[in-house]
């Protein structure tokens, strides 16, 4: 399977589903896994070392690097010492009420809900919550771009948190 394939057959069809309930756990789970594996394909491909290949695509795509320390916190619990992580334990993630935000911009990809999974994310010595619709949208987006040997800037945690009129 391609990097291509598995995009196309396994990361877009699990994002298009979590899209439609983005109060749902199970088809985030399987986005946040399936869009840190995404590396693997494409490190076989470039004939490159897997892990330079997920630091290079995490120094670009923020939400990349997001969904794989979400990944890691996912398969081992707490993440208690290495790498600096953006979230160390799967508990960062939680569904929350939206509350209507006037000021905020609108996405017009998100889905309407009374309920969205967010994830709680270190910056610095900041805590930002973000909607986890809006980061794997992101990273499908930065990941599409490398398929088609685009160049993609990727958006900011600060851009991400703006999305939505909905906080």
């Amino acid at each position: 399977m391609t990097s291509e394939e598995f995009f196309t057959q396994v990361i877009r069809p699990n994002i298009e589903e979590y899209l439609a309930k983005p109060q749902d756990f199970r088809p985030l789970v399987n986005c946040i896994h399936a869009i840190q594996d995404f590396a693997g394909f494409w490190a076989i491909e470039t004939e490159s070392n897997d892990k330079k290949v997920r630091d290079k695509i995490s120094a670009e795509c923020w939400c990349f690097r997001l969904c794989s320390d979400l990944s890691h916190a996912l398969k081992h619990g707490h993440l208690s010492h290495g790498t600096f992580r953006l979230v160390r334990s799967p508990t960062s993630l939680s569904p929350e009420e939206l509350v209507w935000n006037d000021e905020g911009s609108w996405d017009y990809g998100l889905s309407f809900s009374d309920i969205a999974v967010k994830a709680s994310v270190n910056i610095g010595s900041t805590t930002i919550s973000l909607r986890m619709d809006s980061v794997v949208r992101e990273a499908k987006r930065y990941l599409a771009g490398m398929i088609d040997g685009e160049t993609v800037v990727s958006k900011s945690p600060e851009e991400i948190a703006a999305l939505g009129s909905l906080d």
